[in-house]
């Protein structure tokens, strides 16, 4: 059966990826060396200040500008114009000295408060006690069992972040939905991490303790 193996999308601003190290690797995702860790794939909310005919476009968060680039054989349109606010899924890449982002998902927020939301959240992580060097990390890891990668088998054309998200999208009455409802419904060993991941990505967000919404 096809696994479908999801790696964590790291919230960060655009001035880190434009600011940190570029970090090549062979055998593990290459990305952006930040005081978050390494970001190899990234979750930034935004807006378009620039559109181009092949579906391009760049993106400003107030602290930096970066070029987003689809590389589909027939990428889709993004459905949203210069001025409006989006959250991306997406890559960081650099060749020849330049610095942009490959996507892979965007979506324009209803309510522009999700900005502010993700200003607060980035904002507390900085205060948390930062990751140790990587060298350091590498040798800790070099001793220790690898942890378990997150592989989840998808059913049909729908997998279970999907299946998550409508179950939120069906139980939110207008103030979200309730973890322990939405989890209730949900039929996977790894349900709880599958909720973590989403919220880590902000393709859902805790709106207080207990209540998610899905970000749209």
């Amino acid at each position: 059966m096809p696994q479908f193996v999801r790696q964590t999308a790291m919230p960060c601003t655009l001035g880190e990826l434009k600011q940190g190290a570029w970090v090549q690797n062979s055998e593990t995702p290459s990305g952006v060396r930040t005081s978050r860790g390494l970001a190899s794939r990234v979750s930034v909310i935004g807006v378009i200040v620039q559109k181009s005919a092949d579906a391009s476009f760049t993106v400003d968060d107030g602290t930096a500008a970066l070029s987003v680039r689809a590389f589909d054989a027939a990428p889709k349109p993004i459905a949203a114009g210069v001025g409006e606010l989006v959250s991306l899924i997406a890559r960081p890449r650099e060749y020849g000295g330049e610095r942009y982002l490959v996507l892979e998902i965007c979506k324009r927020p209803k309510d522009p408060r999700w900005a502010e939301y993700r200003k607060l959240e980035l904002a507390h992580f900085s205060d948390m006690p930062q990751p140790a060097p990587q060298e350091e990390r590498l040798e800790r890891k070099a001793s220790e069992p690898a942890p378990a990668r997150i592989e989840v088998p998808e059913t049909g054309t729908k997998n279970p972040f999907e299946t998550i998200i409508e179950r939120i999208r069906a139980l939110d009455d207008g103030k979200g939905a309730d973890v322990h409802d939405v989890l209730e419904g949900i039929a996977h060993a790894e349900k709880e991490r599958l909720l973590a991941t989403l919220v880590e990505e902000g393709e859902i967000f805790e709106i207080r303790p207990g209540r998610v919404k899905v970000l749209e």
